[in-house]
């Protein structure tokens, strides 16, 4: 479809606005993509009425086809050109466990979830024992490998950092991620 065609007469860009069903996840979530092409039939009054913004709802009465592979994701003008995605704790893990190791898995998804505010900072035991980590001993590893003198709020930010730092070098090396 859209590659073989020449006359684009009755393709539309449509913004995304229902949840679909992920398998990663196993829970419906709203998409990457902002917006994605269909080929339907519209009325040109009904696109006046719309003022040609058509999102996923204006295609409930409609017959169409989604053009394979038109998911756009749009990005702010200042945004660099990856996507952010948010995840679960499960699909963290399943999404990234052919690059680490089990625990080093954990470590990275506790450090990238770590508080360092003070008020917060409790929040981490529960953490630690949601991704089946003991979150002093896991403290104490972290410590060795970093400077010891550091403040327990200190070297959660630097714990942070290093996971982001882990993450973003798999990303940058693995374009299909």
């Amino acid at each position: 479809m859209l590659v073989n065609d020449t006359n684009y007469e009755d393709y539309y860009v449509v913004q995304v606005n229902t949840k679909q069903y992920s398998s990663l996840s196993q829970k419906r979530v709203f998409p990457k993509s902002d917006a994605y092409v269909v080929k339907t039939k519209f009325d040109y009054q009904e696109l006046l009425l719309r003022e040609f913004a058509l999102t996923e709802s204006d295609l409930k009465q409609k017959e169409y086809e989604v053009a394979s592979n038109s998911g756009v994701s749009i990005k702010y003008k200042e945004s660099k050109n990856y996507t952010i995605m948010k995840f679960t704790i499960n699909s963290f893990l399943k999404v990234f466990k052919t690059y680490f190791d089990n625990e080093e898995l954990r470590e990275i998804c506790l450090g990238l979830l770590i508080y360092s505010d003070e008020k917060q900072v409790h929040k981490n035991y529960e953490i630690a024992k949601r991704l089946e980590l003991d979150y002093e001993q896991f403290l104490d590893k972290k410590k060795r490998c970093f400077d010891s003198e550091a403040t327990n709020y200190v070297l959660l930010d630097l714990i942070r950092k290093g996971a982001q730092e882990k993450v973003s070098n798999v990303i940058k090396s693995d374009l299909d991620l």
